[in-house]
């Protein structure tokens, strides 16, 4: 499937969508930038998801003032729920991490999609976004090159990624990495 948002496809129901099947029992997601406006919009299908053993791991990165303190906070609940995982990836020499990689799973099949949907309510419902989804078997090489990009980025042996919890959630805002949605912040970052 191709999304061409707004005009066709939005991006958000379709995830929402998979996120509340029942097919799915792991989902992997690396994206630049998430924001409460997103996750209030995907809150009920993770916690059904969770809910009935799944298990999610999301990546995140904190560049260009972009993510929310509320947004990394909703990720962080969604733990009372059931088993899912945070990350945060950023490197201080490094260009942007801006990745937008969303696989769903199970022991068989996988749902593969990348393109440009960050998780906020502008990237999943509203801007114009393009994706492209491949459905495959867990075996495709496709998927396997997906997972191992995942799995790198999330990895923290390499300095780059830390799992996210509260102590380092209040250290990403007190060292001006995330800020509340509530404080002014510059024109590019208000449009996400």
């Amino acid at each position: 499937m191709f999304y061409n948002q707004p005009l066709a496809n939005r991006f958000g129901t379709a995830l929402i969508s998979e996120i509340g099947s029942e097919k799915w029992t792991r989902i992997e997601m690396a994206v630049a930038w998430v924001r409460r406006s997103g996750t209030r919009h995907l809150e009920p299908s993770f916690k059904r998801f969770l809910g009935r053993g799944g298990f999610a791991q999301v990546t995140v990165g904190v560049d260009i003032e972009n993510t929310s303190k509320e947004g990394l906070k909703d990720l962080l609940s969604l733990q009372a729920n059931g088993n899912i995982e945070t990350y945060i990836h950023h490197n201080e020499a490094e260009m942007t991490f801006h990745p937008k990689v969303y696989l769903l799973q199970n022991e068989k099949e996988a749902c593969l999609i990348v393109g440009s949907n960050n998780l906020t309510e502008a990237g999943l419902f509203v801007n114009t976004e393009a994706g492209l989804q491949l459905d495959a078997t867990m075996k495709d090489p496709l998927i396997q090159d997906a997972r191992t990009a995942l799995a790198s980025w999330r990895d923290t042996s390499t300095g780059f990624a830390k799992r996210l919890d509260n102590t380092l959630l209040d250290d990403l805002v007190s060292l001006g990495y995330v800020f509340s949605e509530t404080v002014s912040l510059s024109p590019l970052s208000r449009q996400k």
